[in-house]
């Protein structure tokens, strides 16, 4: 997922689009799917029997359902213009993208394995990946610097080896001290050599 979240300038842009070109840049409906709803919206028009919105078209069609549709474009504009950040799973409980019982379930797997919310729901493919990334990249707040690859690894392996460093250290002098000091524990050798030391 890329997640380059968007810029104010960005931002207002995208908050001007039309419905359509905002749901297909959401990856929640495709090209074709528009055009099809854009031809029947005007087909519609012709014959003046009665107009219908995009969102309308598309919810009839089976393409989005109503809840998605009624987030984007009642809520979308100013969440999106807001620097108020809110958790990823309101924004997709909110458009009808996940249920209450998924999120459930996505928050109880982050308690077990140390992965973000999106990477579960999209591993569970709940949701797709470019979907997500457009959420986070709309409502994202946090300004995030790049840092090369290599020099973070090299900062994060250098991190790293001073921790083991430390612990290594830690564990000889623990050590000296339990072997000065054994008497006064009550070991005897065999205890003291037979015991593994924990890292």
């Amino acid at each position: 997922m890329i997640n380059n979240n968007y810029s104010l300038a960005q931002r207002e842009a995208l908050s001007k689009k039309p419905l359509g070109e905002i749901l297909q840049q959401a990856n929640l409906i495709s090209e074709p799917q528009l055009q099809l709803a854009l031809l029947t919206q005007n087909a519609l028009d012709e014959i003046k029997e009665y107009h219908l919105r995009i969102g309308e078209i598309l919810v009839l069609r089976g393409c989005i359902k109503q809840k998605t549709v009624n987030f984007f474009v009642d809520d979308f504009r100013g969440l999106l213009m807001s620097e108020k950040r809110l958790k990823i799973g309101f924004y997709l409980l909110s458009s009808g993208l996940l249920e209450e019982e998924q999120i459930k379930i996505i928050l109880d797997e982050q308690k077990k394995i140390p992965m973000k919310f999106g990477l579960i729901a999209v591993k569970k493919k709940w949701i797709k990946p470019k979907t997500i990334d457009f959420f986070l990249r709309c409502f994202q707040r946090s300004n995030i610097i790049d840092v090369p690859s290599q020099q973070l690894s090299t900062d994060l392996r250098s991190k790293l080896e001073k921790k083991i460093s430390n612990k290594s250290e830690d564990f000889t002098y623990n050590l000296s001290v339990l072997t000065q000091n054994k008497n006064h524990f009550e070991l005897d050798d065999d205890e003291l050599d037979d015991d593994e030391p924990t890292l």
